[in-house]
C-alpha cells in the first residue's frame, strides 16, 4: 500500500478505504454506522470516498463505535485478511471466498485508480453485477475473474491473494509498467 509518510499520498483516500473495509468487516452499513456514531450517512460516504478531511473528534467517534482506538483506524498497513479478521475478532476463522474476493477487488481496483464505473465500462460487466461481486453477493466464474484481471492489467492470482500482503508489490509493478502511475 502507499506509504502515508511520502509526499503526495492522499491520507483522506487511505483513511476512507480503511474505514470502508473495517465498516464492512464489522457488519455495518453506512446507515448503521451513522446511527451508532452520530455522524450523517452522507458524511460517512464522503469520508470513505476520500472527499472530505475528517476531524480528530469524528475519528474518535468512529473508533468508539467500532470499540477500537483511533490508532487502529489510522493503521493503513493493516490490510491483509488475517489482520482484518483480528480487527473484527475473527482470528482463526475465514470469511466466505466471495466476500474475500470482493474486498480484495475493491482494494486493488482503488489502488490502481479505477472507479467502479470505469471498471464496469472497460470490462463490459454491468455496474450492478460488479457491485454485487464487490459486496460478496455473487458467485463469480473463472472467466469473470479473468476478465476483471485483464481489465485491471493484473494477474488473476493478484485478485485471489487473500492471505498475503502483495499490495506494495502490486503498487510497485503499476508504477514501473505505467510511468506516472497511469493505467490504460
Amino acid at each position: 500500500m502507499a506509504d502515508p509518510a511520502k509526499p503526495g499520498v492522499d491520507l483522506r483516500q487511505l483513511f476512507g478505504l480503511r474505514l470502508a473495509i473495517i465498516r464492512k468487516l464489522r457488519g455495518f452499513s453506512q446507515e448503521g454506522l451513522a446511527a451508532e456514531s452520530g455522524l450523517k450517512r452522507s458524511h460517512i460516504s464522503s469520508i470513505e470516498r476520500g472527499k472530505i478531511n475528517i476531524t480528530l473528534n469524528n475519528i474518535d467517534k468512529l473508533a468508539q463505535t467500532f470499540k477500537t482506538t483511533p490508532k487502529e483506524l489510522l493503521d493503513f498497513y493493516s490490510e491483509t485478511v488475517r489482520e482484518l479478521n483480528f480487527v473484527k475478532g475473527l482470528e482463526g476463522t475465514r470469511p466466505e471466498v466471495g466476500s474475500l474476493f470482493g474486498q480484495r477487488l475493491v482494494i486493488v481496483r482503488k489502488l490502481l485508480g479505477f472507479t467502479q464505473d470505469r471498471l464496469s465500462a472497460e470490462s463490459k460487466l454491468g455496474r450492478s453485477h460488479l457491485s454485487r461481486i464487490e459486496r460478496g453477493k455473487m458467485n463469480i466464474t473463472l472467466n469473470t475473474i479473468g476478465l476483471i484481471a485483464q481489465t485491471l492489467s493484473v494477474e488473476p492470482k493478484e485478485l485471489m491473494d487473500f492471505d498475503s500482503d502483495t499490495l506494495d508489490e502490486l503498487k510497485g509493478n503499476e508504477s514501473s509498467e505505467h510511468p506516472g502511475g497511469n493505467r490504460k
